[in-house]
């Protein structure tokens, strides 16, 4: 009786907690030993249920890992001392696997250690242990240093293969996107265009005159999904009392587009069409190894990559060109009509935001998005009739190229780089949280400080009174513009900022 008391407290005295990475440890181990269950449990001293469940479990902590989260070490106070350290090797890894850089385990080891001696590290060791388990929680694609040709660059091939040809006979039109991204000089005026013309910014210079934008459409160009615009401030001072854009925003280090940001804003897509009920085929940008990560993580999207780097995408055939002829025409009337004002202002962040959003809804044609998929290789019947949506893109063209020196004005941005390699300078200053790292590069400079505070009922209330007015005194208005405008004011009416019409 008193044998089996000790025996009951010794196995109680036995449990404890450990972090997610012991567990893949435990569960590694296992799956390499041919050892049974009951062996496995007694030569690692663990209670044999808990390591049953923890084995059911196997499965969830592998999708931590893939989901990028933290994995706690041993000991907290070694955890607080190393996040630095492993958030910055993470941003390099993560970067070079982003520009297809083969990466080595000295080359790991040496960057490492660099980086614990500019944090302060000076006990840390990189040694063969520490690197292998880093490439294994983050899994970072290691070459050989000895094999010559061993390199994950993407294969050399057409734009699109036989094999993607298949899947996208298996969608319809109006379910297979397209992603592309474009470097935007935003604030340039037409008398900034000398100055700006030759400048690609491969550096990240200027990121408080560009923006990244990422623009999406299905095939059939009846659905413009919202632009994602990258700045490199966190938050504009246009942005006070704002909790909505027409866009969706966010910011990053010199204005790039980078893994992180396209792997949120990517599972953001999936999200929406899996509320939708719908499974949608994405083409987009190669992004190294990096890409069957976030393969796994999506539900709704089929995501492939049209890998050949310098081979066009559908929107570099026109799509991207009109979006910024569009873009540029509202900017040269902005400017006129801002210099016939008594009091001149600034053109702000959500000055651009507000006019790039507008001329993406109405500024591009579906049949300009259509040509880009048909001139890419994409097989598109030319009988399926376009969509009938009212659309405002006639004549803009015309407008805009009045003058000789317009298509010179749209060329600014032409090759402006969208993403780059931070230097060790910039992962160190992103690691340590200095100041606004998103606005480290606009310290000179500042918006006008305008900001839009919130509209009152009754200038809501006559604004769309007003609006339905002049809609009605204006021939041949197409029915579905009362219609968006009804779904409007029942929008406000809804969320209680009008009295009621």
């Amino acid at each position: 009786m008193e044998n089996s008391r000790k025996a009951r407290t010794k196995v109680f005295q036995k449990r404890r907690i450990l972090s997610i990475a012991k567990k893949l440890e435990i569960i590694e181990y296992f799956d390499k030993s041919k050892l049974g269950l009951s062996d496995v449990a007694r030569e690692l001293n663990l209670p044999r249920q808990y390591l049953a469940n923890l084995l059911k479990d196997k499965q969830k902590y592998r999708q931590y890992v893939s989901e990028g989260r933290n994995i706690r070490f041993k000991n907290r106070s070694v955890l607080r001392k190393h996040l630095p350290l492993e958030n910055a090797m993470k941003l390099f890894a993560y970067q070079a696997m982003n520009n297809n850089v083969k990466l080595t385990v000295s080359d790991i080891s040496n960057k490492a250690l660099i980086f614990g001696i500019k944090l302060g590290l000076k006990d840390f060791k990189a040694c063969g242990g520490w690197v292998a388990k880093f490439v294994q929680r983050h899994k970072v694609h290691v070459t050989n240093a000895h094999k010559k040709n061993s390199s994950y660059e993407p294969a050399k091939h057409e734009e699109i293969s036989p094999t993607q040809l298949e899947l996208i006979g298996q969608y319809c039109t109006k379910d297979i996107y397209s992603i592309a991204k474009f470097g935007l000089f935003y604030k340039c005026l037409p008398e900034h265009t000398d100055i700006l013309y030759s400048k690609t910014c491969r550096d990240g210079s200027l990121s408080e005159q560009r923006f990244t934008v990422v623009c999406s459409a299905n095939m059939d160009g009846t659905e413009k999904l919202p632009l994602l615009v990258i700045g490199d401030e966190k938050q504009p001072a246009s942005f006070k009392y704002l909790q909505s854009l027409p866009v969706d925003y966010t910011s990053a280090c010199k204005s790039w587009m980078n893994w992180d940001v396209f792997r949120s804003w990517i599972l953001k897509l999936d999200a929406k069409f899996q509320k939708d009920g719908r499974n949608v085929l994405v083409f987009a940008q190669d992004y190294g190894n990096l890409k069957h990560t976030l393969q796994n993580q999506l539900k709704a999207i089929n995501l492939q990559f049209l890998s050949t780097p310098f081979k066009k995408r559908p929107f570099d055939y026109g799509v991207i060109t009109e979006l910024k002829r569009s873009y540029r025409h509202n900017i040269v009337k902005w400017s006129r009509e801002n210099y016939e004002q008594t009091k001149p202002r600034c053109l702000t962040t959500l000055d651009s935001i507000d006019m790039l959003a507008r001329c993406w809804t109405i500024g591009v044609s579906p049949e300009t998005i259509q040509n880009g998929f048909k001139k890419t290789g994409f097989p598109i019947n030319d009988e399926d009739p376009l969509d009938a949506t009212f659309h405002l893109s006639e004549g803009v063209e015309a407008k805009a190229n009045m003058e000789p020196w317009f298509d010179k004005y749209c060329a600014v941005d032409r090759n402006v780089a969208c993403q780059g390699v931070l230097s060790d300078a910039d992962i160190l200053q992103i690691v340590k949280g200095e100041g606004n790292v998103e606005a480290s590069c606009a310290e000179n400079y500042s918006e006008d400080g305008e900001s839009r505070e919130p509209t009152i009922q009754s200038d809501l209330q006559t604004a769309i009174e007003d609006l339905s007015r002049s809609l009605q005194h204006i021939k041949n208005v197409p029915t579905c513009m009362f219609e968006h405008l009804n779904v409007v004011e029942d929008f406000f009416e809804q969320r209680g900022k009008l009295k009621g019409i």
